[in-house]
């Protein structure tokens, strides 16, 4: 009676995860096809990894459009405690970086740092995941906006599709990264590439990105 009590009363971890795959882009005139990444693949292999883990979770998935990201912070009964976005990510010729979300007719729309700390709102999670090329850009302003812990991509790097989807299940399937532990830690120096680095208030990021 006592164990079911308890069961009765444990809060799931709330993982959201936000994944973006428009068809092309616009530059001028020219319309430029963009590779398609294998989202589904990757949720649901890092659904199955999360719980292996033994965790109570709580996840909701949805495509990453700035209408869709609002929506979900401003009417969260209660922050997310995990933010994974999965797509792709550009850096401007000015150093900034920026998310490439979807419109409604699946063509490219750039989330920048300062339009991505708005959608969050009052309501940051505490881990942040941007597996995206260039996405370290956007940690410190997620750090801003309250986010504990951001692992995002050097900003200067590319990295395979592959590559990232395997560091991810890497990541989550690692006890001390796992969304059910209270405070993910920063390796030591030397630690294999294939491991997380967590930033702890100070944007630490991992040497890989994807296109």
């Amino acid at each position: 009676m006592a164990a079911q009590d308890a069961a009765a009363t444990v809060t799931p971890v709330r993982m959201l995860i936000l994944f973006s795959t428009p068809l092309v882009m616009k530059r001028g005139e020219e319309i430029i096809p963009i590779t398609l990444l294998l989202v589904q693949q990757e949720i649901e292999k890092l659904a199955d990894t999360c719980r292996d883990l033994g965790v109570a979770l709580e996840i909701e998935t949805a495509i990453a459009t700035t209408e869709r990201i609002g929506h979900l912070f401003a009417t969260a009964r209660q922050p997310f405690d995990v933010l994974h976005f999965s797509g792709h990510g550009s850096r401007h010729l000015d150093g900034s970086s920026v998310l490439a979300l979807e419109n409604e007719t699946g063509v490219v729309r750039d989330l920048d740092a300062a339009e991505l700390r708005r959608l969050i709102g009052d309501k940051p999670c505490r881990l942040a995941f941007l597996s995206a090329c260039h996405s370290a850009g956007l940690a410190d302003a997620l750090l801003a906006a309250g986010v504990r812990h951001v692992v995002a991509i050097n900003a200067a790097d590319p990295v395979l599709d592959l590559a990232a989807r395997v560091f991810a299940e890497r990541f989550y399937s690692t006890p001390h990264c796992s969304p059910g532990v209270q405070s993910p830690r920063r390796l030591p120096p030397g630690a294999p590439p294939w491991q997380p680095t967590t930033s702890c208030g100070s944007g630490a990021i991992p040497k890989h990105s994807r296109p």
